[in-house]
């Protein structure tokens, strides 16, 4: 897979496990809670595996960040319209979620 490609996958999978992490603080259903949790887990493995399979520049890891944010943003929005996280919740959760992943954020 080349780097481009790579970006896209790493990205997708990492505002997957944000989105679900935010899920599970904010769902009513509280029978869905195991099964989210799981599913942050899977994304989470999933990213971590991309992101050590080669090395990372700044610039790749801001491309990263910035296509994350908006992959979050536009999930909340057309998936869960009915949830309104604030952005600075957002922003906390990506960014926790890059330093799992690269360490320094930058």
């Amino acid at each position: 897979m080349g780097k481009s490609r790579d970006i896209e996958s790493i990205s997708n999978s990492l505002s997957n496990t944000i989105l679900h992490k935010i899920l599970v603080e904010h769902t009513n259903e509280k029978d869905s809670i195991l099964h989210l949790q799981n599913e942050e887990d899977e994304y989470r493995n999933q990213s971590l595996k991309k992101v050590y399979s080669r090395g990372w520049n700044s610039q790749d890891k801001m491309n990263i960040e910035s296509k994350v944010i908006n992959k979050v943003r536009k999930k909340l929005k057309t998936k869960y319209p009915d949830i309104s996280i604030p952005e600075n919740i957002v922003i906390k959760n990506v960014n926790e979620e890059m330093h799992l992943a690269f360490g320094n954020k930058k």
